[in-house]
């Protein structure tokens, strides 16, 4: 694959993809589930999605009330979070569940609309539609619709807070025509705000973080891709992570000191999931672990085990969602334990003369 870390590297692959869904998106990991959307074949809009490990385990979470599309994005301790539009083409609602459609909660409040977008623990953060019509960041510390902090900074024309870890959360500042603008960085109040926009790049956005750790992605100036990021709280700080081989990369969740996102192959064209740990060179591409061909496929979450979820696209067309899970290395100790064993082996063998001498 031509990064230099694959060889070190191994991954099983479980599919997830349930049985009477299309369009499917696998966007959310934590503590051994699994959340995203898929279709039902029966229906044209999105439904969030909950799994537990295997395809069969697949919980819908659309509530039933909502007759607009749902997706979910994030999970953290049994709780899951995401949107539900009240109407087809109707206002979303930030929502969060407890595993099941009807333990939705709507945390919409006041807002003309919202979405959640990252868990942590018990707070949300997302975004919440204001009168004027912008969208401003927000944290639902306690995660309930009372514990709403609106992060958006004085004359901010708007913002998304997009990841929560512990008291970070991570997102983008918004233009006055709501494009992407710079990458931002709080701590729980719209005075905290740090832009993480780095020097020599035109615009950026901060996915997800993970202790001083933030990651995501920026557009140098003049080139046509954007390149994946990570900062440790300042705009200086930031480590370009796009490798040798790849036209333009994005690094969508990160923990545990490795970043999962994707890449555009210059050789192929295709997209292919990649993971990082911390470097440009760390890069290793996940799609040669994948048991089918497929010319885009992207990682978008990644939880503290090292598990992550994505999805793909195969030749036919059909969508896949993915989960790939690390196999640990071996120990160290072990393998020098067996080592001193094997040789205390053969010198009893030798002395009772089962393995031959050197010819003297």
């Amino acid at each position: 694959m031509g990064l230099a870390t694959l060889a070190n590297a191994q991954y099983t692959v479980t599919d997830l993809t349930p049985a009477g869904y299309t369009g499917l998106f696998g966007y959310g990991i934590g503590g051994g589930l699994q959340v995203g959307s898929g279709t039902p074949t029966s229906s044209a809009i999105s439904h969030a999605l909950l799994w537990s490990g295997t395809a069969g385990s697949v919980v819908d979470l659309h509530p039933s009330s909502y007759t607009g599309g749902s997706e979910a994005f994030g999970v953290s301790g049994g709780t899951e979070v995401g949107y539900g539009a009240i109407s087809l083409g109707g206002a979303s609602h930030a929502l969060k569940w407890a595993g099941t459609p009807g333990s939705f909660v709507d945390l919409n409040g006041t807002f003309s609309m919202s979405a959640a977008y990252g868990i942590s623990g018990i707070a949300i953060v997302g975004l919440g539609t204001v009168p004027s019509g912008a969208n401003h960041a927000v944290l639902w510390a306690s995660g309930t619709v009372g514990s709403v902090v609106d992060l958006n900074p004085t004359g901010f024309p708007g913002s998304i807070a997009y990841g929560i870890g512990g008291s970070h959360q991570v997102g983008v500042k918004l233009t006055s025509s709501g494009s992407p603008d710079h990458a931002l960085l709080w701590s729980g109040t719209a005075g905290s705000v740090v832009d993480l926009n780095p020097m020599g790049f035109d615009t950026s956005i901060a996915w997800g973080v993970s202790g001083s750790t933030q990651a995501g992605q920026g557009l140098p100036t003049g080139a046509s891709f954007s390149h994946a990021l990570i900062w440790s709280g300042t705009a200086g700080s930031v480590v370009d992570l796009n490798p040798s081989g790849f036209d333009g990369t994005v690094a969508r969740a990160i923990a545990s000191g490795k970043e999962v996102g994707w890449g555009v192959n210059t050789d192929t064209g295709h997209t292919d999931a990649l993971v990082w740990s911390g470097s440009a060179a760390s890069a290793i591409d996940l799609n040669a672990f994948l048991p089918f061909d497929s010319s885009s496929v992207h990682a978008r979450g990644i939880d503290a085990a090292g598990d992550i979820i994505g999805d793909a696209i195969l030749s036919d067309g059909t969508m896949h969602i993915v989960m790939w899970t690390p196999v640990p290395e071996p120990n160290s100790s072990l393998l020098l334990i067996g080592a001193g064993v094997a040789a205390l082996a053969v010198r009893w063998k030798k002395k009772l003369g089962l393995v031959a001498e050197d010819a003297r």
